[in-house]
Order: structure tokens, then sequence, then C-alpha cells
């Protein structure tokens, strides 16, 4: 059971934030069971909130995320993206067409195509522009953060300024790199199991890039539900956005240690902590 204080009680918004905001409340009501999303019996699961999710927020279900672009094409992925997001866009040749096809051209899922373009959907005369100018800002961002640190003899960062290098995008059940949003994260701190307790779990939700480890009692898709069981639409969460051992990307690894490791702190000190004492994703027992 998380332990966690619901932060969003009492939102700083922008002016673009609440806009999102009032088209969210438009939306129809989305509910997401655990049965739906793993196949595990609610009555069975001992953390309440991991149970269902119910709430006007866009968030997706994982078989949506998980459909391949290049199944629907161009014309279903807006068709999808109209209907969670409550809009009739039509296919804009000079905006959309070209915009949609490369994600097609690419392989994405659905799930990671929703993820970025969700923050600028309501504004689409300017998202590819808005996408570049993130990409950009995110990678000077991360580079001025690097370059402002002071390091201690044993060479760990004593001053970290620089975000974290991904996110979970909770409503998309993806996790993305954090130029996407620069929105107010949820940072998660957990009890490490032992390793016999353990069990590395291959996911879409971050491309099967690397074997998440996870207690072996725990889901990340029930996480997930009681995550937005509580309000929260980002996440860093260490074993899905700090890159693990294994996995196609193992040879950068290193290198990206080198930088997330010391820059951790960022993430703790500027955002609400929600821990789990017994575990990650376990009920909390004395």
């Amino acid at each position: 059971m998380l332990e966690y204080e619901e932060y969003v009680s009492t939102p700083k918004f922008n002016i673009f934030q609440y806009k999102l905001v009032e088209h969210y409340e438009k939306l129809p009501e989305v509910t997401l069971s655990a049965f739906a999303e793993t196949g595990i019996e609610e009555s069975s699961i001992p953390v309440l909130k991991q149970r269902s999710y119910t709430g006007k927020k866009p968030v997706i279900s994982s078989s949506l995320a998980d459909t391949p672009c290049i199944d629907i094409g161009v014309v279903g992925l807006l068709e999808k993206l109209n209907n969670v997001l409550g809009t009739s866009y039509t296919l804009d040749p000079i905006i959309l067409q070209p915009l949609l096809d490369s994600y097609v051209t690419q392989g994405y899922d659905f799930g990671t195509v929703f993820g970025f373009l969700r923050p600028f959907w309501y504004d689409i005369t300017t998202i590819d522009e808005k996408l570049r100018t993130r990409e950009e800002r995110g990678q000077k961002l991360r580079e001025e953060g690097i370059d402002d640190w002071s390091f201690s003899s044993d060479g760990s960062g004593t001053r970290a300024k620089t975000p974290p290098r991904r996110i979970w995008d909770l409503y998309a059940n993806r996790v993305l790199p954090y130029w996407v949003t620069y929105e107010k994260l949820v940072a998660m701190s957990h009890a490490w199991m032992d390793e016999v307790d353990r069990v590395d779990v291959w996911t879409p939700i971050n491309g099967r890039e690397w074997p998440v480890p996870m207690p072996n009692d725990a889901d990340l898709n029930l996480i997930r539900i009681e995550m937005l069981s509580m309000r929260a639409e980002y996440v860093w969460l260490d074993v899905l956005c700090l890159r693990q051992a294994g996995g196609r990307g193992e040879h950068l690894r290193a290198e990206e240690w080198k930088v997330d490791v010391p820059t951790i702190g960022w993430v703790y000190s500027t955002s609400p902590v929600g821990c789990y004492f017994n575990g990650l994703g376990r009920p909390l027992k004395l």
C-alpha cells in the first residue's frame, strides 16, 4: 500500500493546464478494472485502490495502449485519438497527416503516440512545432543541468538540478521522455525485495527496453490503477524510468547512469513522494 499525500487536492496550474482540465471535464467517465487489466479477481487484491479506477481523465486501457499503429493506419489512429480526447478532427494534409504518418512509419503503438500528443492535442495548429521545441528545450535543460553540477570526492553529485530522463505517463501507460510534459511528478520510493522474491518482467510500458525487477506478487498495472486512484498523472519510478540491467540497450546503461543516478535527488526534492515500505506495489504489513 502506498503512503502518499494527494498533492493535486491543492493544484497550482498554469493557464495551459487549466485549459486541459476544462477539456477533460467534458469527457465521459472512464473505468479501469484490475480484472480487465490483469485478469486478477478484484476481491483477491489486498490493496483496495488497486482494484479499480473511475474518473473523467483521458485514461486508456492497456489493450488500447498496446495497439500497433501500423495495424490501424493513420485514419484509425486519428479516429481513436478523437474518441479518447473528445475531438472531431479530420485528417488535415498539412498538419496531422504527416505527423501521424511518421508515428505509423516508426512502428509506434497507440499508447506512445497518445502520450506524445495528449498535452498539445487541443491546439493542433502548432502541435508539431511544440513537440520540436519541447525536445530541444529538454535536451538543453539536461545539458545545462549537467554543466551546473558540483561533485564530492567520491564522484557523486552534490548539486543536481537536472530533471529525469524518463517519466511514466499513467494516462497512456507508457514511459516517455520527460520533455513531453514538464508537469509535476510523483516520485515513488520502495523497499527492494530479496532476489528470490523478485521476477524480471518484460513489459510494453517501457517499450520492453529492459526487464523490470518486480516483487513476485506485484503488478505494474495494479500500481498504475492505484496511482490513478490517487489522482496522479505522471510518475517517476526507478525500475521503469532508470535503465536496469539487461535488454537491447544494455550498452547504454553505464553512460546513462553517470548522469541519471547522481541526479535522482532532483526528483525526490521537487516532487511529492509515495513510499511502498513493504516492497513495490505490495500492501503494508506491520
